[in-house]
């Protein structure tokens, strides 16, 4: 972020909280197919838009 904002870029970032640290237990869900769905469908919109604004390599 501290690069982007020196030379004047744009940046974006995902964050992807899966573990849950509240109540009786730890309960760890990034393996959990919902996760893994939700992270492919991130990655695919954000392919998507990458090849709209830069176009293909």
């Amino acid at each position: 972020m501290a690069i982007a904002a020196y030379r004047g870029a744009e940046f974006g970032c995902v964050l992807v909280i899966t573990d849950q640290l509240f109540g009786e237990q730890w309960v760890q869900a990034f393996a959990r197919e919902e996760v893994r769905r939700a992270k492919r469908m991130v990655a695919e919109r954000l392919a998507r838009l990458l090849l709209e604004r830069v176009g293909p390599c």
